[in-house]
């Protein structure tokens, strides 16, 4: 298959994967949002929900994948090592909403993107939560892909 083709299908699968993420990602945020958030824990909730939302979707890409993306590669080395090079992914990108959503960080980046968004929503907890995400998700496209390309579907 040729390269572009196979990106263009990655790419395809990905978006439909990152819908669904997302909607599993909001899900459990909003769950976690009734509750007060544990000060005991060294996560704050969007890194926790994006864990989750992450290994669930992860699980549905890895099937897409192996069957259309990479379906033409001469060896798969299976869900093993796919999933070692998510969970390489899914520790970047936690790390990363983990940083952005610490209370002084966020404070000093949401007064920044308040000058190109409405204030009123970059300011909603749950928006901010889901505008992080989108930098983990940016992080995750790109460490996915590598990893799966020259690792698991050589």
């Amino acid at each position: 298959m040729n390269e572009l083709v196979r990106l263009s299908i990655y790419v395809a699968v990905g978006v439909w994967n990152t819908v669904f993420d997302y909607i599993i990602f909001y899900i459990i945020l909003s769950i976690f949002s009734k509750f007060k958030w544990p000060k005991w824990s060294p996560l704050n909730a969007p890194a926790v929900a994006h864990m989750i939302s992450f290994i669930i979707a992860n699980s549905v890409s890895y099937f897409l994948n192996s069957n259309f993306t990479f379906s033409d590669t001469s060896e798969s080395r299976g869900f093993g090592l796919y999933f070692l090079v998510s969970l390489f992914s899914l520790a970047i990108s936690t790390t990363a909403i983990q940083i952005l959503n610490s209370k002084q960080i966020k404070i000093t980046l949401q007064e920044i993107v308040c000058k190109i968004i409405p204030a009123k929503f970059v300011k909603d907890d749950k928006n901010w939560a889901l505008m992080t995400k989108l930098v983990g998700s940016a992080i995750s496209m790109v460490t996915n892909f590598l990893g799966y390309r020259f690792i698991v579907f050589r």
